[in-house]
């Protein structure tokens, strides 16, 4: 079993825009391995470090978009937090569940790296006596909202069985319509 695995996904668009950028940082600057889940986005390179999947092959992703492609099920642009199937990727590669490792760390795939990030910043990035990382923000982005948290990276101690299940209801909050 790994010990880290990072976990990203994007469109063919955001490859162009933003994704090619994030797998080259990612390669140059991390030493573990990266499983990409595209959105029908073929792997335009190998790499020993970089595992492609075609995200559109995920029949239980499939199934919630048919379901949920509604005008009143897409959510307004102005509110995240309705914008279901704008977020389903990122949940439907994140519990893929043929990856095996300790730990799985979700990474936005507009983040670009700019220093190493060896053994030693990965054991701070996801500390022995922790099951779940991710980023807090102290206050509000905008006037008059309540914080809310930075998922551009947040690892999971997919090891541990607490942390298994809500992987698992994560993914069922989708496939059941929750």
């Amino acid at each position: 079993m790994l010990n880290h695995v990072a976990v990203t996904t994007f469109s063919q668009e955001g490859w162009k825009v933003y994704g090619k950028r994030f797998v080259d940082s990612f390669l140059k600057h991390w030493d573990i391995p990266l499983f990409v889940y595209s959105e029908s986005q073929p792997a335009p390179f190998k790499s020993d470090r970089l595992y492609w999947f075609n995200l559109d092959n995920d029949q239980d992703r499939a199934a919630f978009i048919k379901r949920n492609s509604t005008p009143e099920k897409i959510g307004s642009r102005m509110n995240f937090n309705m914008q279901s199937i704008r977020f389903c990727h990122k949940i439907f590669a994140v519990t893929f569940p043929d990856v095996e490792s300790r730990w799985r760390i979700w990474l936005d795939a507009d983040v670009e790296t700019h220093s190493t990030v060896n053994q030693d910043a990965l054991a701070e990035l996801c500390p022995e006596d922790s099951k779940l990382v991710y980023l807090g923000r102290k206050q509000a982005v905008w006037k008059d909202q309540a914080p809310y948290p930075e998922c551009g990276y947040v690892a999971y101690r997919t090891e541990d069985p607490k942390v298994k299940q809500l992987l698992k209801g994560m993914r069922e909050v989708y496939t059941t319509d929750k």
